[in-house]
């Protein structure tokens, strides 16, 4: 699957390559990328297959973690990462337009590909504009039925709150599920890729979240690393269903990624802590060289 390279010269545009405290390495992209990659992915048609996309969020995983479950095999990121890729991306905005390294910002960035500027979301008291149409809606739109899941409040009574009352509006097949704890969204995802009812899930996990500002964002923290390592877990299971259900004629992207990483307990400036980011996806990317 090859980024089309005028897209990726638009993205540009929104998320210049300069961060806001220090230059940004070679080959890292900003997170906003991922809009373009599930949106070229539901769009094209050469492979003649059904497509389909399992999108899971690890909520404020830091990249410098990864390493806690890189040696587990069965491992939903090592998996999807061997088959495809693994790219350094980073959340944050630019130096000349910064954003919050937030929950609500992070996962609107990455659903719209937009900037907090462009999308009106600030913080996680924020509610999205119309205006920034996430590749829910736009694949709703484009026949695809779709599903989110969370646990976390904020998604549903203010970033996409209007996103909501638009697809119960328009009858757009997008359905916005709101759990109670990280087992109940596994066990919906699980039973939206069992059944075959949703072409698009989008899920996301709060346990290292949950950890990190409960005991600290840290790999010397041991309740966080646990919380690394029950993210991946559930992620893996989710790959496993794909995995046996899909058949040869469906065309599935997997994206595991997430939103910011986190300093002491807290997440939300410009560290370099807070601002790194990645994404496992299971197809080859050709994007070297495309950002510079």
């Amino acid at each position: 699957m090859n980024i089309i390279l005028v897209i990726l010269s638009a993205l540009v545009s929104a998320f210049s390559r300069a961060p806001a405290q220090a230059d940004i390495p070679p080959n890292e992209y900003p997170q906003g990328i991922l809009n373009q990659i599930v949106t070229e992915h539901l769009e094209e048609n050469v492979s003649n297959k059904e497509k389909k996309v399992l999108f899971i969020g690890y909520d404020g995983y830091r990249r410098d973690c990864l390493p806690v479950i890189s040696s587990n095999e069965n491992g939903a990121v090592s998996r999807i990462s061997s088959i495809g890729s693994l790219l350094m991306t980073y959340a944050g905005g630019t130096k000349d337009n910064p954003q919050q390294t937030g929950t609500a910002v992070g996962w609107s960035t990455i659903l719209t590909g937009l900037s907090s500027e462009e999308s009106g979301v600030w913080n996680n008291k924020s509610v999205k504009r119309d205006s920034a149409v996430t590749f829910l809606t736009r694949a709703a739109k484009n026949g695809f039925s779709c599903a989110f899941i969370s646990s976390y409040p904020s998604h549903f009574d203010k970033t996409l709150v209007r996103d909501i009352r638009k697809a119960r509006r328009d009858s757009l097949s997008v359905e916005y599920i709101r759990t109670s704890n990280d087992e109940e969204s596994r066990a919906v995802a699980i039973s939206l890729l069992e059944e075959g009812t949703a072409d698009v899930v989008f899920v996301i996990f709060e346990y290292t979240d949950a950890a990190g500002h409960s005991y600290g964002f840290s790999s010397d923290e041991k309740a966080y690393t646990e919380a690394c390592r029950k993210a991946d877990t559930a992620g893996a299971e989710l790959v496993d269903v794909c995995l046996k259900t899909d058949s040869d004629a469906i065309d599935r992207l997997i994206v595991i990624t997430t939103d910011h990483g986190g300093i002491g307990r807290r997440h939300g400036g410009q560290s370099n802590a807070e601002r790194e980011t990645w994404a496992a996806i299971s197809h080859k990317l050709e994007l070297e060289n495309k950002l510079s």
